[in-house]
């Protein structure tokens, strides 16, 4: 029997299996220096086949798309989950490298598995100091207490100090994310829904991201809101972004699918569409929470 490992360097778009090893194992980095890197042992190995003891690109490719699929779910999931601890990583500029070890038996064919895999994490060059930035945004997440007896009136304050506090700029240096929002004070959609969510996760509020396509006068662009659970155990849309102007709004504050908007003469479900794709890749198709028909002050008057 023999015995040959090799290694093979495998540049993505995308970098997953991190929550555990981000939230637990490596702390943020303290500069744009430190690119963090860590080993993930696989619980299920990655095997191909291969004719000789190198293996071909054609050979390795199945094994090496498998690893791929399994990390862009996880890379999805966790951006969607944990906004603040993600929001200083690139990444484009992340990276992993997995290792192959093959045996032949006899003059068989060369199985090849692959057990674990060394990532390296890359900062977005704006983050200059990522542990000190995401302090100075869970400062803002904590130092906030929402207002109001009711459910409603807690995440209606939270909806509008997250408008108050942000200014719809796609110029700022940080306007994907809740930094832009919180402490730049000028992001687009996906700063103003992770600030939302942020906010509502300190407060113990259920409350998820949504990625998908909004139709506006132009035509549809990629957008993100949120999907709130409210305390009639219903799951309602809040889209704070849309809200946000000279003055704010609450006709986006929520809505339900077949909520007619005001202004707008059409439903939510005709100007916002969810993509469970979040990477707009075709590999995983997340399912978001059931959202309510009705918005929910309607449910409360037929309730």
């Amino acid at each position: 029997m023999k015995t040959i490992k090799t290694r093979t360097a495998v540049r993505r778009a995308v970098l997953g299996l991190l929550a555990l090893f981000l939230l637990i194992r490596f702390p943020v980095p303290a500069s744009a220096a430190e690119s963090p890197r860590f080993t993930i042992n696989l619980l299920n190995a990655v095997q191909f086949t291969s004719v000789e003891k190198t293996a071909t690109d054609a050979e390795r490719a199945p094994a090496y798309q498998k690893l791929y699929e399994h990390f862009q779910t996880s890379i999805d999931a966790f951006l969607r989950d944990h906004p603040l601890e993600s929001m200083w990583i690139d990444v484009t500029g992340s990276s992993y490298e997995a290792s192959a070890s093959g045996r032949q038996t006899g003059t068989g064919p060369w199985r090849w598995t692959i057990s674990k895999v060394d990532c390296t994490i890359a900062v977005l060059n704006t983050f200059t100091n990522p542990k000190e930035q995401l302090k100075r945004v869970s400062d803002v997440v904590t130092g906030f207490r929402p207002t109001g007896r009711t459910l409603y009136d807690k995440v209606l304050s939270i909806h509008d100090y997250v408008c108050h506090l942000t200014v719809y700029d796609s110029d700022g240096q940080y306007p994907y994310c809740a930094y832009g929002s919180m402490i730049d004070r000028r992001s687009v959609c996906e700063g103003y829904a992770e600030a939302f969510k942020l906010l509502c996760d300190a407060s113990g509020i259920p409350c998820v991201l949504v990625t998908g396509d909004a139709e506006t006068n132009t035509g549809r662009e990629n957008h993100m809101w949120n999907y709130v659970q409210m305390d009639d155990g219903r799951w309602y849309a809040v889209d704070a972004t849309w809200d946000d102007g000279s003055k704010i709004s609450r006709h986006y504050f929520l809505v339900g699918s077949n909520t007619v908007v005001t202004g707008k003469s059409t439903t939510l479900a005709k100007n916002h569409f969810p993509l469970g794709d979040v990477s707009r890749t075709g590999i995983k198709e997340f399912d978001y929470p059931t959202l309510s028909a009705l918005s929910y002050l309607d449910n409360r008057a037929h309730d």
